[in-house]
């Protein structure tokens, strides 16, 4: 009875993945990351501060933008083809902690690695010769995020989250040794993962599109 309640649940979290809506939300939040690191990367002066200011901004309207995204599809796509599953609140909040780090775990990884990067700023412009210094971040960029989705692969046991995690660890060594600085290294890392996402995403939506059929209009009432 457990076992099977396991695989019910199993089931309905994987549901969530189903469409690709997860890799096209946050794929969108990465790409604006990535632009607002190469503007980093060529801002000066006072439009250096400016660019600096949008910092929350990119990371909560990137968020908001990426929910959006997603809840737009299902809503479009997903819920009239496959139906919508409506989760029943439980008084243990551990039984989702799958959905919590999924939800919570990478916005709140990107953002301690934001914070990381600015508070070390003025550590990397000072001593503009320690190369290693300067591009180690993308590395580390990458080993974050590709042992998240290895997490979320063996969580909700979907293999395409362990090509994801590997294509991740790809990206962030060949920055390591690229030589690029910290800024041209996120804007091209976080660049690299938005395109990852959206081939993943796409190829599954392309997937559930074709294994799944569009509703049928209903007939007007006589």
């Amino acid at each position: 009875m457990a076992d099977d309640l396991k695989k019910t649940q199993l089931r309905a979290t994987q549901y969530e993945f189903v469409d690709g809506t997860f890799e096209f939300g946050f794929g969108l939040l990465f790409l604006l990351l990535a632009a607002f690191f190469f503007a980093e990367t060529h801002a000066q002066g006072w439009l250096l501060a400016f660019v600096d200011s949008f910092l929350v901004l990119v990371m909560i309207g990137g968020a908001w933008l990426a929910n959006r995204v997603m809840k737009r599809i299902k809503e479009t796509v997903t819920w009239p083809r496959t139906g919508y599953i409506a989760y029943r609140h439980e008084p243990r909040p551990l039984k989702h902690s799958v959905r919590l780090i999924i939800r919570v775990g990478v916005p709140l990884v990107t953002a301690i690695l934001l914070v990381l990067l600015f508070l070390n700023r003025s550590y990397f412009q000072a001593q503009p010769n320690h190369n290693y210094d300067l591009y180690v971040f993308p590395f580390f960029s990458g080993l974050l995020f590709s042992g998240l989705y290895a997490i979320i692969a063996w969580k909700i046991a979907l293999p395409r989250f362990y090509l994801t995690a590997v294509a991740t660890f790809i990206i962030g060594a060949g920055l390591l040794v690229s030589g690029l600085p910290t800024y041209s290294g996120m804007a091209l890392f976080f660049g690299a993962m938005s395109l990852t996402l959206f081939l993943s995403g796409g190829v599954t939506l392309w997937t559930y599109l074709r294994s799944t059929r569009a509703p049928e209009d209903t007939p007007p009432a006589e």
